[in-house]
């Protein structure tokens, strides 16, 4: 009793609290609200007295002392409510449904009032039935009819009245599903705490599978998940877009500074710079039209300079391991057409394996073009063996140097 007096205090002062946040302004209305109290007492509705007088009590002060008196006696009232609720329901459970019948009469407001209105006409029905089945088949239907409302405390009530085998594999079965209920809503509810959305979305959707319009709103909350991965989502395509824009710019201010760049090498006739200048804007933007019309242009000048030379090779090396085969292809040719001479042997390797690296990636349905590739890289591999090169193999693709040692058979 003590538990349920403490219970129904907490009531009163939540319904109490409510009241008082509605007050009115002003110094009317009160005479009318202690109207409706008085209303609400002839009537049995404490709940609704103690509000009305509260409430009056908070225009008029005078009412004050009543609004106590009445906030007391509506928690003794939900006390008594709790134990004649309880006590109803045992007599139910005992097949004593005069008792359970005058017992849910008393209870005329509260939390109770509408579960106690509820049993009152089943109670009426059952206690006419003499047999265990009536009764069992009876309460079997109205713990469906609460289980599909959602009101899972009532149907659980009723599921103890269900004695016959015949019955007992649904009744588990009821039994079972609000058993899984409460602990998967339990668990979203921790989850959607943990602001782990998808994971509680995943909660939410099997427990409305279980009962959609079960208690603890497990629409709304999967809606308010949803709504949440949503804007977990907008907000990393914001942050990936701002990331993207960040780097464009940065990337587009280092293209200008390399084309500047490979223009003051192209004007001052420095070959080698201009096109090692362009190749870098083409790492960064390979189909950037002004670097790609300077490093044609660069690479068809004369190059007497046999560091310019080197270069070429070098960067062509550079490009070939950078999976820049076209670009490799032509820095690689243009050391060789401008008579690099001192690592010719490389740069027929190199650009050999370049060819190779095409062919691999073309369309397999171009024939004609792959053996084009093919041929012109055995030419390139024959002239760099010719040559004595010798490549370091751990460097370089088992499947270009498949090719490699297919030459070296040939001879």
């Amino acid at each position: 009793m003590r538990v349920g007096m403490w219970r129904a205090m907490l009531i009163v002062a939540v319904f109490v609290a409510a009241a008082e946040a509605q007050q009115p302004s002003g110094g009317a209305g009160a005479e009318q609200l202690m109207d409706a109290a008085r209303q609400a007492h002839d009537a049995g509705d404490l709940q609704k007295e103690a509000e009305d007088i509260c409430r009056a009590a908070g225009i008029n002060p005078k009412y004050a002392k009543r609004c106590d008196k009445a906030k007391d006696s509506l928690a003794k009232a939900m006390a008594q409510f709790e134990a004649d609720y309880n006590q109803a329901v045992s007599e139910a459970q005992h097949r004593d449904f005069p008792g359970a019948i005058r017992d849910f009469s008393k209870i005329t407001s509260g939390p109770r009032h509408e579960a106690a209105q509820a049993f009152l006409p089943q109670m009426r029905v059952l206690g006419h039935m003499g047999t265990d089945d009536e009764l069992s088949h009876t309460a079997m239907r109205l713990a469906s009819f609460f289980y599909s409302g959602g009101k899972l405390e009532e149907a659980e009530s009723w599921l103890k009245f269900v004695t016959v085998s015949s019955l007992q594999s649904a009744k588990t079965q009821m039994q079972t599903n609000i058993r899984v209920y409460r602990q998967t809503m339990q668990q979203a509810g921790l989850l959607m705490g943990q602001h782990n959305w998808t994971g509680a979305m995943q909660q939410l959707q099997f427990a409305m599978q279980i009962l959609p319009s079960g208690p603890g709103d497990p629409q709304g909350q999967l809606k308010q998940a949803q709504a949440q991965i949503a804007a977990g989502e907008q907000a990393a395509q914001q942050q990936a877009n701002a990331q993207a824009a960040a780097l464009k710019a940065a990337n587009d201010a280092k293209i200008q500074s390399l084309l500047a760049a490979g223009s003051k090498d192209e004007a001052r006739g420095d070959t080698a710079g201009a096109v090692k200048a362009y190749t870098a804007v083409l790492a960064i933007d390979p189909a950037q039209a002004t670097a790609l019309a300077g490093r044609k242009r660069a690479l068809s000048k004369p190059m007497n300079d046999p560091k310019a030379l080197e270069a070429l090779l070098d960067d062509g090396v550079t490009q070939f391991y950078a999976s820049q085969y076209i670009e490799a292809d032509e820095s690689l040719n243009a050391y060789l057409s401008r008579g690099g001479r001192i690592h010719a042997g490389a740069a027929h390797f190199y650009l050999g394996a370049a060819l190779t690296a095409q062919q691999l990636l073309a369309d397999p349905k171009d024939a004609p073009h792959i053996d084009d590739l093919q041929q012109q890289a055995r030419k390139q591999f024959e002239e760099a063996r010719k040559l004595n090169f010798q490549p370091l193999e751990a460097a370089v693709s088992p499947r270009i140097l498949d090719q490699w040692s297919q030459t070296g058979a040939a001879q």
